[in-house]
This record gives structure tokens, C-alpha cells and sequence, in this order.
């Protein structure tokens, strides 16, 4: 089973106790940096710093697309000798295993996105999403130090759980210290959302042919419920599931109910469909 992480964000922000559970479910699990992250390779722009301008196509190009962020997915499974794979994306990263099932149906098994939206224009894109966290975010300011870009992180994970997840603090200062010491480009937010922008058309999510499922928090703080649920209406047979008391991504409190739907989604799968 193959984890994408979501926008800008790290392999490590999968927590190990939930790859633990997935792995006790019968899969081999395996989380990767996307590009522009972590230890992956880097890019640069001076053009391109919002996050927002670049979902609206203003800016600089961007120097890749979804479809070779999506190759990439496929380059760590020929990596690993897989010739197919499970796939799980969170946010961004549902965006990208969908890419994949389109580019490559003969080598995904099946589908889970969690945290997902419709892809389409800009504007469809804005109305999915809610607007509060981001201004909380936005109006937070943290110094330019190490210690500065861990907290910033922790705020980050703290505005994306709900309530009910209970926020725990302790693995997020730790998870953010990880991720800022592996490195972190704030401007990799706008270049990996220019990227989707570039390749928005190339998403027909009719045709994926992989078993999927769309898994939504009610309590999510940044994408809308019906955009969750109009993602699942908008792949032919995908089976949407929204949970209370989860936020934007996996909240431990609904590990259990995640991954026993990721399990069952899974045994839906047959062969992969040719390519």
C-alpha cells in the first residue's frame, strides 16, 4: 500500500501508529516525500510565494505537473518491485492517487482519498472549501527561527483537528521538529498547487476504474462535506463515507473506522484493469 501525503507536506506527518494498523490489516505500507518536500528533490521560484495566486494560475509557471507528481508515485513502486499497489491519498495527495488510477489503471489495485474535492477550474475549486482556518492561519506570525518554523507546524496540525480528535500536542511538536530538520520550502505550497492547476483538465475521475472510496470529516476546517461527497458521486461505483469527530486528514480517534474502510475498500479489488 502506497501513502501520498498532501500539499507541501511530509512522509513523516503519516503518523507511525496508523501505518502500524494498516500494517497489521495485511499491507505492506510504504510513505514517501512528495517532490518539493522533505528529503525529495527540490525546486525553486521567485515568482510563485502564494499559495492562492497559484491555484488562481497567477504567477510563474509551474515546473512540474500533477502528472509527474503522480509518475512519482509510480517511481518509488518500481523502487520497490511492485508491479500494482493500493493506493491511500490525504488532501492534495487524493488529487494525486487519482492521477495515478488514470494514468495507470493496470497498476492500482484500488482507491482511498481522504479529505477530497472535486478537481476542475479555480473557481469550482474555491467554493469546496472552507475559509476560516486559513484567515486564522494567515493572521498567526512566527519569528523567522528553527524554533519559529516547529511552531508554525504545530498550528498548522492544531487548525486541521477537530475538536473531538483531541489534539495531540506532543506528536506534533515532534512530527513538526522532524519535518523542519528534513526541510521545509513554504513556497513548495505554491508550486505544488500551480502544478495542480496545470493539470486540472487531465482529471476525468470517470475514468478510474479502481474501487474507491472517499472518507470526509464532518468536523473538516477546510474542505465542505458536498465537495466530499460530490468526489464520490463523481467516480462511477466509489463509496463515500463521512465520519463525526474528524477533522482535515486520519485523527487518531477514527483510526479503527479508517482503516477497517481502507481493508474493505481493498477487498473489492480483482486484477487491475489494462492499461
Amino acid at each position: 500500500m502506497l501513502l501520498v501525503n498532501g500539499l507541501g507536506s511530509q512522509m513523516v506527518f503519516w503518523p507511525v501508529g496508523f501505518c502500524s494498523i494498516l500494517r497489521d490489516s495485511g499491507f505492506d505500507v510504504v510513505r514517501f516525500d512528495n517532490r518539493d518536500t522533505g528529503l525529495s528533490t527540490r525546486f525553486a521560484s521567485s515568482t510563485v510565494v502564494n499559495p492562492w495566486s497559484a491555484l488562481l494560475g497567477q504567477g510563474k509557471a509551474a515546473p512540474y505537473s500533477g502528472e509527474d507528481m503522480a509518475d512519482d508515485g509510480f517511481a518509488v513502486m518500481d523502487a520497490l518491485g511492485w508491479t500494482s499497489a493500493h493506493l491511500v491519498g490525504v488532501s492534495m495527495g487524493s488529487a494525486l492517487v487519482q492521477y495515478m488510477a488514470i494514468r495507470r489503471p493496470d497498476r492500482v489495485r484500488s482507491l482511498a482519498c481522504i479529505s477530497a474535492l472535486v478537481r476542475g477550474n479555480a473557481l469550482k475549486t474555491l467554493t469546496q472549501l472552507k475559509y476560516g482556518a486559513v484567515a486564522r492561519l494567515a493572521r498567526m506570525k512566527f519569528p523567522d527561527t528553527i524554533q519559529g518554523q516547529i511552531d508554525r507546524q504545530v498550528a498548522i496540525i492544531r487548525t486541521m483537528t477537530a475538536v473531538e480528535e483531541g489534539f495531540d500536542e506532543s506528536w506534533a511538536t515532534e512530527v513538526a521538529r522532524q519535518a523542519v530538520e528534513r526541510g521545509i520550502d513554504d513556497s513548495a505550497q505554491s508550486r505544488h498547487l500551480a502544478a495542480l492547476k496545470k493539470s486540472g483538465r487531465a482529471v476525468d475521475p470517470v475514468r478510474i476504474k479502481a474501487p474507491t472510496v472517499i472518507i470526509q470529516g464532518i468536523e473538516d476546517p477546510l474542505v465542505r462535506l458536498d465537495a466530499a461527497r460530490n468526489a464520490a458521486n463523481s467516480i462511477r461505483g466509489a463509496q463515500f463515507l463521512p465520519l463525526p469527530g474528524l477533522g482535515h486528514g486520519i485523527g487518531a480517534n477514527r483510526w479503527p473506522d479508517i482503516v477497517a474502510t481502507i481493508r474493505a475498500n481493498a477487498d473489492r479489488a480483482t486484477d487491475p484493469a489494462p492499461a
